[in-house]
């Protein structure tokens, strides 16, 4: 039987040195000038221009701002979140199928599913890094006594760079035709250790256990630096003990 911890340890590393060679710098350059700041390769963050002004036009944050509202503009101008047409007018039971679905993807993605700023999102990182990663899913939960806690559709957006996937894929379908997907969660100590301990509520699975030792091994000394040019001169959430 194949080793798929160590395939996909290898996996991460091969695609984590293609994206530091060919993407890492494009990214960090797109969001430093997203927050009006120079590039790190930058002269002006050099020694001989300490004294020099680092003033920087937002040309770059003032036209993504206008392509967002224009894009509110053309997706929320109204009060339904959708419009779903029936595909056969004169059948009773399509016409009443749709009005039904209507309602219900009305309802989600107003109240289950924040879809504005979900929305908003995925347009300012389709702008700033040229691609948006969402990642789907039904979230489904039980307490200790067996009552569902949580049964709803989610929608969130992943950062680009704790994504991977294999150079060789796809463009058009880079996730179907890649033969791995990395996706980097970060998650709280206890939450693994839940894991480890009971069953998934949906699949019935454990997690694999490990130490509290190889659990704090996991976490990196040093700071992504796209997710650090994201921060700027933010303190990072996630390095907090």
């Amino acid at each position: 039987m194949p080793d798929f911890l160590k395939l996909s340890q290898e996996a991460y590393e091969a695609s984590t040195v293609y994206i530091d060679a060919n993407y890492r710098k494009d990214w960090d350059y797109s969001l430093r000038a997203f927050r009006n700041e120079h590039s790190a390769e930058s002269k002006y963050n050099s020694p001989e221009y300490a004294a020099r002004s680092k003033l920087f036009h937002p040309k770059t944050r003032s036209v993504i701002r206008k392509n967002e509202a224009a894009a509110a503009v053309a997706l929320f101008s109204n009060m339904d979140v959708v419009d779903l047409t029936a595909d056969n007018p004169d059948s009773h039971m399509i016409v009443a199928g749709t009005e039904c679905m209507k309602e219900i993807l009305q309802y989600r993605l107003t109240k289950t599913i924040p879809a504005f700023p979900l929305v908003m999102g995925a347009v300012q990182d389709a702008q700033v890094q040229g691609a948006v990663i969402s990642y789907q899913y039904w979230e489904y939960q039980k307490d200790k006594r067996g009552k569902v806690t949580k049964d709803r559709p989610c929608i969130q957006l992943r950062p680009i760079e704790n994504i991977r996937i294999d150079p060789a894929a796809d463009w058009l379908f880079p996730v179907e035709s890649s033969p791995y997907l990395c996706d980097i969660i970060p998650m709280y100590r206890c939450d693994i250790q839940a894991m480890m301990n009971r069953p998934d509520d949906k699949t019935g699975r454990k997690w694999k256990k490990y130490a509290d030792g190889g659990l704090s091994k996991a976490r990196p000394d040093v700071m992504d630096s796209t997710r650090a040019s994201s921060l700027g001169r933010q303190q990072d959430p996630e390095q907090d003990s």
